[in-house]
């Protein structure tokens, strides 16, 4: 099987993913990085070293000179290669994957920034579909208030530097993420994907049970009565 965490930037989804594949070992659960880079062959493991750096770069500022095309057909290319050479393979030899976001981030993101719907689709038509889309929505304003707290800052991009703000910052990012957020729910429905909502800011805890409870659910729904699963 295949989950995704999804949510807005700085909501939690890689910590939450690694402690709940930490947790889950009754029927293992095995968290993976939508950054991660395979491990050969060595022309696949060169390509995606190439498109990672220039996907994630240390320093934003210069993405602004840039068509914002350049970044929507290098991350359908990168999304593209990864379910290719890391999710088939492991879903055909019977992992129960967690992802820590998937491309629907990405999509929501760029229909904020002004591309249809249709365009997108097509653009993202080689990349996997999971099982089930877990969506973490807490309060806007504490996640960056949590990122301030922590002594780090949003980037550029994070902040809506491709959606026409003229300044960037806090206004910009609370209300740049709050498009990005209401849009990644469309996509999922639009999907016909359960999408299950982990709403508020709630103890690590409390969320790691929420999310461990729902992949539960929805395993018990393929497993034999005589192997439940239990968080």
């Amino acid at each position: 099987a295949f989950f995704v965490l999804e949510g807005v930037d700085g909501a939690g989804k890689s910590t939450i993913a690694r402690v709940v594949a930490a947790a889950m070992t009754d029927i293992p659960v095995i968290y993976t990085s939508h950054k991660e880079i395979a491990a050969g062959p060595p022309a696949v493991e060169h390509a995606m070293h190439e498109l990672a750096n220039i996907l994630w770069p240390k320093h934003q500022e210069h993405l602004a000179g840039l068509p914002s095309e350049y970044r929507v057909l290098l991350h359908a290319a990168w999304f593209s290669i990864f379910s290719e050479c890391i999710i088939k393979s492991r879903i055909a030899s019977g992992m129960v994957l967690l992802m820590d976001g998937w491309y629907y981030k990405m999509m929501a993101r760029l229909r904020v920034d002004g591309y249809t719907p249709k365009y997108l689709d097509m653009i993202f038509s080689r990349a996997a579909e999971p099982d089930e889309i877990i969506l973490l929505d807490p309060p806007l304003e504490e996640v960056w208030a949590r990122m301030e707290s922590d002594g780090r800052s949003f980037g550029p991009v994070e902040m809506g530097l491709y959606a026409g703000y003229t300044e960037l910052g806090r206004a910009s990012f609370l209300s740049y993420q709050s498009r990005t957020r209401d849009t990644l729910k469309s996509i999922a429905q639009e999907r016909n994907r359960r999408l299950v909502l982990v709403q508020g800011v709630n103890p690590i805890d409390q969320t790691v049970s929420s999310v461990s409870t729902a992949i539960c659910q929805f395993l018990s729904s393929r497993m034999p009565p005589a192997r439940p699963c239990r968080t």
